[in-house]
């Protein structure tokens, strides 16, 4: 009862953070900008054998998927409609079933996503993409008494994010058929080791009903106003904890184990970046942080672990990146490549990917989510941040 309990608060808070993004939008315009839309969703694919619980006999050649969503169409109205390529977005609940139910479980992911058009062939017919991000839970994580062959998943809960081309045909002012080929992935971030997470390809077919129907191509489209471009810096706090693997002895044999320990993960971002369009900016971050876990000594005796940290030095590291966002209307996507000038951090690489969605309360105020990776596959942790852009 108590976990259903957390469950039903997080979909509320879910429900509450979408309202909250998109909902003061649409009061400042009137309804008749965007067009509602409810949404079926199925797919059906295959998991990618990148990690040892779906390798060899373990593989999953076919999983099915549903989806089952609200959302919010542009109607061509706004110049935003047109610069940001007629955009859509909404909530929704994607139902995963593995049939591998004792040491995978059927995961039910509540996820946010957005899509815009790449091209548009005719009236009927364009070429769209969509990107999904949420949390998912129902997973029945590694454990090494009860369930010691799930190395994918180490935790009950993952984050869902998916990428997607698809093509929208209009087969009337109502209703949508949309066909597509998605690329999913589950992880909770290195969060909670261990972490291969998993990856799946699926084609997919929907069907969207529209709740009011509009002619997009007889709708007056507003001027675009001039963008001056701009050199624009920031600066964010970041948080994170995580955990490692480590070596350990299990009847005879050296094998690398979770340590069920949390090390905190402290930084500060500087970025300072040029700012062409309404669409991307580019430039360089600087990237401090406070790693708990480097250098720590980590001593296993049977089923107690002794952690003992370095000196406080010995634990930071600063690294600069490339740095650069695709931004929407309503959020941008950020993305670093990066290399540790003072490299402290002794389990990882002085390379670095930083990942993630950036989301302003404010005209300066913003937040993120995101995840801090290792040799582009690897993820080291997931992190939240709080920022303010100087104008």
């Amino acid at each position: 009862m108590y976990a259903q309990i957390k469950r039903l608060i997080l979909i509320i808070s879910f429900i509450n953070i979408y309202i909250n993004i998109v909902g003061e939008n649409i009061k400042k315009d009137t309804i008749n900008n965007y067009i509602p839309f409810f949404q079926i969703k199925s797919a059906g694919g295959t998991v990618l054998p990148t990690t040892p619980i779906v390798q060899g006999s373990k593989n999953i050649t076919w999983f099915n998927a549903a989806s089952f969503r609200f959302g919010y169409s542009a109607t061509g109205r706004r110049w935003q409609d047109r610069e940001y390529k007629m955009p859509s977005m909404g909530i929704g609940m994607h139902f995963t079933n593995f049939y591998r139910n004792k040491d995978i479980g059927k995961p039910i992911a509540l996820y946010m996503f957005y899509a815009a058009r790449w091209k548009k062939f005719n009236r009927k017919l364009s070429l769209n993409y969509e990107l999904n991000l949420g949390y998912s839970f129902d997973w029945k994580p590694y454990n090494s008494a009860y369930n010691p062959g799930n190395g994918a998943i180490g935790a009950k809960w993952a984050v869902f994010v998916a990428f997607e081309p698809q093509i929208i045909w209009k087969i009337s002012p109502y209703f949508d058929l949309i066909g597509g080929f998605m690329l999913s992935h589950y992880s909770n971030g290195g969060t909670r080791k261990p972490n291969n997470g998993l990856n799946m390809v699926s084609p997919t077919l929907s069907l969207r009903y529209n709740l009011h129907k509009i002619d997009n191509e007889s709708v007056y489209s507003e001027d675009i106003p001039t963008f001056k471009p701009k050199i624009k810096q920031d600066v964010s706090a970041n948080f994170a904890i995580r955990q490692l693997m480590v070596e350990a002895y299990n009847e005879g044999k050296e094998e690398m184990v979770p340590l069920n320990y949390n090390f905190e993960v402290l930084g500060i971002n500087y970025n300072c970046y040029y700012v062409p369009n309404y669409n991307y900016k580019y430039g360089f971050s600087l990237n401090l942080v406070y790693d708990a876990s480097s250098n720590a000594e980590i001593t296993i005796n049977k089923n107690t672990s002794v952690v003992k940290h370095d000196v406080f030095s010995h634990r930071i590291s600063l690294g600069i990146a490339a740095y650069g966002e695709l931004c929407t209307e309503y959020f941008s996507i950020f993305a670093n490549i990066g290399y540790n000038v003072i490299h402290n951090q002794s389990y990882d690489s002085r390379v670095y990917q930083m990942l993630g969605i950036k989301y302003y309360f404010t005209p300066s105020v913003y937040g993120t989510v995101g995840v801090n990776a290792n040799g582009f596959s690897s993820a080291k942790y997931l992190f939240l941040s709080v920022g303010y852009t100087f104008h």
